[in-house]
């Protein structure tokens, strides 16, 4: 039995390998212009007529619309989704796309809000 738990580990202060991490499904969706209004588990009602939805992450900047990511269990799911695109969801019209890695790495770092720099004393106009 302590052959058996150690397999899953490396020593005792090691990760877990790699086939016990449990990674986001790979087949996802696309999802921008999103209400500000829709939350991740109305988003999951939404997409839950097209298959098994098994986690929702919305990103939101200030006072424009959202984006985020659909993530489905098997990816004839997320094909059908696609059929969602230019639906209304809340009064916004969704744009839906296939999900690409890439798209899921370069959010990360757009998802906090916008900094804008400070000005130094006033802005007179000419």
């Amino acid at each position: 039995m302590m052959k058996e738990a150690a397999a899953g580990m490396n020593s005792q202060n090691a990760k877990p390998e790699q086939s016990q991490v449990n990674p986001r499904p790979k087949h996802f969706v696309y999802v921008k212009n999103i209400a500000r209004s829709v939350t991740e588990d109305y988003l999951k009602r939404v997409f839950s007529v097209c298959g098994d939805v098994k986690d929702v992450f919305l990103i939101r900047k200030r006072r424009e619309p959202g984006y985020g990511f659909v993530y489905f269990k098997i990816r004839e799911a997320a094909e059908v989704a696609l059929r969602m695109d230019s639906t209304s969801v809340r009064g916004q019209c969704i744009v839906v796309k296939m999900g690409d890695p890439s798209m899921e790495e370069s959010s990360g770092s757009s998802a906090g809000p916008i900094r804008r720099p400070k000005r130094e004393g006033r802005h007179t106009p000419y």
